[in-house]
């Protein structure tokens, strides 16, 4: 259907034809937005879309050519560039229209209206169900590490196409309160509102749309924020609570046990029990690299012999002081791997939460705004800006979403590194 629109001082005459030739008139309140808004917002948007498509698709390509980075958690990592991807390369453009050429009048059917609404939301979804998920698994991951190499992988995948399916589907009822409306001036939620918009009819959908909004909406966002906030507190204590406890209690530790035969005050014979990790457990991929169990027994003369308990034969022979310095160099390095590795756990986490927050809560709490204030405590600048500013934050965030993955995680980040210097053939 061709559509076209003329616009006058005091109002907008929308003219649609072939259909009867029936003719709507705006109110006089939409001039927004103006010429040089939607200019500016066009670029912005542009170069949001293209920061946050190629990043993304560096992300995707990192984690899918390299099999040392297809671990559990980039896994998840990979899902939310695919997420913030279709975002970028769909919602990004449709919701450009929507605010700015095509505010007035939609001319891109009624199907790109309804897609745009689930897809939006739909990824939305899926960005705060798998954060929440991820940070359970770095929850899982510092507190009993060696379960989540009980985990396998394929669970992991499945558990994620779960998410794609539970947020496509609490989706799709925006495809039935959402359409093209052209009648902009005698609609109850006001004449500022995009064409692309609510659809308002006397069975539907303005009621409809409140409940979901209220209910739907805010559970699969609030709920996930608070989970997501005290799974964090709870990483961050129990990475206080081992560093406290005399640096005793670590993912990988050291056992050591020592009985002392004496005599008369001298050493006749020591006998020693080191269990060690040769690795700290690869929380990432969630395999256990075992562990060695050495048994030394020491004579009174000094020297030291070691039996492997796997059965390998006896080891290098050392005098009593070196085997016990090497243990104790053993227990202090396994310490400092562990703690490292829990703060760089954290720090991820950490980088990921904050930037899903600066995206996400602004456009929440317009859509609550919205849904709850009444039209006639609303203005046409206060909604359209209230709406368009939230949703520029929002494409700002998918732009910091690849950085943010690279800079948690040092592997990753090499990864990325080293695929940027074979792209410009760098040395």
């Amino acid at each position: 259907m061709a559509l076209r629109h003329v616009m006058d001082v005091d109002y907008v005459t929308v003219t649609s034809y072939p259909a009867d030739n029936v003719t709507y008139t705006l109110a006089s309140g939409d001039e927004l937005p103006t010429y040089t808004t939607m200019v500016v917002l066009s670029f912005i948007i542009g170069l949001f879309l293209l920061v946050s498509a190629t990043g993304s698709t560096l992300t995707m390509a990192v984690i899918f050519t390299n099999k040392s980075l297809h671990t559990k958690a980039n896994y998840f990592l990979f899902s939310l560039c695919l997420s913030d991807l279709i975002s970028a390369l769909f919602c990004s453009p449709l919701w450009l229209y929507r605010r700015t050429w095509g505010f007035h009048l939609w001319e891109w059917g009624n199907f790109w209206c309804k897609f745009y609404w689930v897809s939006d939301f739909a990824t939305n979804y899926v960005t705060s169900l798998q954060i929440v998920s991820f940070a359970a698994l770095r929850y899982t991951a510092v507190h009993r590490p060696f379960y989540v190499a009980k985990i396998r992988k394929r669970h992991i995948l499945m558990y994620i196409l779960l998410v794609w399916i539970v947020s496509i589907g609490t989706s799709v009822p925006l495809g039935i309160f959402m359409g093209v409306d052209l009648n902009k001036a005698e609609r109850p939620q006001g004449s500022y509102w995009p064409s692309c918009s609510l659809i308002s009819t006397p069975s539907c959908c303005v009621d409809q749309y409140d409940i979901y909004i209220y209910i739907v909406n805010s559970t699969l966002f609030y709920l996930p924020v608070v989970l997501i906030t005290l799974l964090s507190l709870a990483i961050a204590r129990t990475i206080i609570v081992k560093r406290s406890r005399y640096r005793e209690r670590h993912l990988s530790s050291i056992h050591l046990r020592t009985s002392q035969l004496r005599h008369d005050g001298d050493v006749i014979a020591t006998s020693m029990t080191i269990t060690s990790c040769s690795s700290l457990p690869d929380i990432v991929d969630g395999h256990d690299n075992g562990h060695v169990n050495k048994t030394f027994s020491l004579p009174s003369h000094g020297r030291v012999t070691a039996t492997n308990s796997r059965g390998h034969g006896p080891v290098k022979q050392s005098s009593s002081r070196e085997t016990v310095g090497h243990a104790r160099l053993m227990k202090t390095n396994s310490r400092e791997m562990a703690s490292h590795h829990d703060l760089s756990t954290f720090t991820q986490l950490t980088l990921i939460v904050i930037s899903f927050m600066i995206g996400y809560v602004p456009v929440t709490i317009y859509l609550l705004w919205s849904t709850a204030t009444p039209e006639a405590r609303k203005s046409s600048n206060d909604d359209y800006w209230f709406g368009t500013l939230s949703y520029v934050v929002l494409r700002f965030s998918e732009c910091m979403n690849p950085v943010m993955y690279n800079l948690g995680s040092k592997t990753l980040r090499s990864a990325s590194k080293t695929l940027v210097k074979k792209i410009f053939h760098c040395p």
